[in-house]
């Protein structure tokens, strides 16, 4: 989807990002097979009815990725592809683990 632009209103401004989709796009484009999360894999273990996006959104095994990739595709010019998704998320994740660290020793 690189060079997809999204279309606003306006000439040069982007479209408000929803969860909904973020939701659409990650069900057209789902992260990495290899993708992990907190040193767990990020698949469906049974058959996804409503897409992979649906799920992420409200599986009780990845508690706030979803979230993390809505806020990280809202702030791109381009739609990003998923490999690009994934890196960012672990960049998030080694400042979270670093920031608990921290706290860890305070």
């Amino acid at each position: 989807m690189a060079g997809y632009f999204r279309q606003g209103l306006f000439e040069g401004m982007p479209a408000p990002w929803s969860d909904e989709d973020t939701e659409r796009y990650l069900n057209r484009m789902p992260l990495p097979r290899e993708f992990t999360w907190k040193g767990v894999l990020v698949q469906p273990r049974y058959q996804i009815k409503k897409g992979y996006g649906f799920w992420l959104r409200t599986t009780p095994y990845h508690p706030g990725l979803f979230e993390h990739v809505h806020r990280f595709i809202a702030h791109c010019e381009e739609l990003p592809e998923p490999e690009e998704i994934a890196a960012a998320m672990n960049v998030v994740e080694n400042e979270e683990a670093a920031r608990q660290e921290e706290l860890r020793f305070e």
